[in-house]
């Protein structure tokens, strides 16, 4: 990050989007949750230390965003029924629709699974 501060203009702007690690996804599923899943996902954020890098890299966050939408909760019961050995496929569209109201909610609490950090150099 502080590179990305480095390189970037005066008033240049960072978005970075990433897991919230404090999301209600994270500590209902726990190991099970779907933004554990490695490779994409080697490290772990909460708002609170994604934005403490942020300044400590010298930016100013100007906010950060719950995004409304993950599709994670339905990831997190197929990787579950993945590691129990069941057969069933749930991940489809008509399913992940039915779990966009808890998306939702997640996000107005300020705990939805997926955050976005705006920082102004």
């Amino acid at each position: 990050m502080k590179e990305c501060y480095r390189i970037l203009k005066k008033g240049g702007m960072i978005i970075i989007g990433t897991s919230n690690s404090d999301s209600f996804e994270s500590k209902w599923f726990k190991r099970y949750w779907h933004h554990l899943v490695v490779p994409e996902h080697y490290s772990q954020f909460t708002e609170k230390t994604l934005g403490k890098m942020a300044e400590k890299a010298g930016f100013k966050v100007i906010k950060v965003r719950h995004d409304l939408i993950s599709f994670g909760f339905i990831n997190s019961i197929q990787h579950y029924l993945k590691e129990k050995n069941k057969k069933i496929k749930i991940n489809n569209l008509a399913v992940q629709l039915l779990f966009v109201p808890i998306d939702i909610i997640a996000s107005l609490c300020k705990k939805s699974a997926l955050i976005t950090l705006y920082g102004k150099k």
